[in-house]
């Protein structure tokens, strides 16, 4: 098991300045605690302002600089998967799943009657 994880993020353009990239990143940070990560590497290009805005945004560390334009962040972490962490990432999971199967059956009602 690694100690280490690396997130990366890439929004469609449509879906782009809506907060999902931060969202997301929030939920990968969740995911990390939760699986004792200690550290988080983010991957960004100079040129993407709104992926450097988050770096700032959470504090994260640039510990990488490459010649073709692109950097790396890190968010360090202790390294212990804390109680909230977990039930926060177990009970947003099976959320999700019953979100989905949900708009499934809805999906499915609404080709029925159309």
């Amino acid at each position: 098991k690694s100690d280490d994880f690396e997130c990366g993020i890439s929004i469609d353009e449509e879906y782009r300045k809506k907060n999902i990239g931060f969202k997301i990143f929030q939920k990968s940070i969740t995911w990390a605690k939760a699986g004792g990560c200690k550290n988080l590497y983010l991957n960004c290009l100079y040129q993407n302002v709104p992926m450097n805005k988050m770096v700032k945004k959470f504090n994260l560390d640039i510990v990488r600089d490459y010649e073709d334009g692109t950097n790396t962040a890190k968010l360090e972490m202790s390294g212990i998967p804390d109680l909230e962490s977990i039930l926060k990432s177990k009970s947003e999971d099976t959320i999700l799943v019953w979100d989905l199967a949900y708009r499934k059956q809805l999906n499915k009602l609404f080709n029925i009657y159309k």
